[in-house]
């Protein structure tokens, strides 16, 4: 998979945790995703599924596009406890944009408790 990542990461470490979050979670990375996660975390993705808990994160790949050629992180912001990632991938020559949104499990963005992933086949 080529990653293009944004460059509005700058100076914020949440920013980078988030970028870092969203390519660890779209390349399926589960020993670094289960690292960066709360225990109990949830991830939900309308209409598809919802995992909940570290030893069941493996089961985003029933949920998720698997065979991504190339992602690019269009920007990670974050606030408070909230973060979020604008991303796109192209996979079997089809594009989508996925916006995933995230609750940290404490101000200092060091574990995500939250993720929702929105995924929306581009039509060009």
């Amino acid at each position: 998979m080529k990653i293009k990542l944004s460059s509005t990461c700058g100076n914020s470490p949440k920013n980078k945790f988030v970028q870092d979050y969203t390519v660890t979670l779209l390349s399926f990375d589960f020993d670094n995703l289960a690292n960066m996660s709360a225990e109990n975390i949830k991830i939900s993705i309308p209409d598809r599924g919802l995992i909940t808990g570290k030893s069941n994160l493996i089961d985003i790949k029933e949920y998720l596009k698997t065979d991504i050629e190339v992602l690019t992180i269009d920007s990670s912001i974050s606030h408070g406890k909230y973060g979020a990632a604008l991303c796109e991938i192209c996979e079997n020559g089809k594009d989508y944009k996925i916006s995933i949104h995230y609750i940290f499990e404490n101000m200092k963005a060091e574990l995500i408790e939250e993720a929702v992933i929105v995924i929306v086949e581009i039509k060009r």
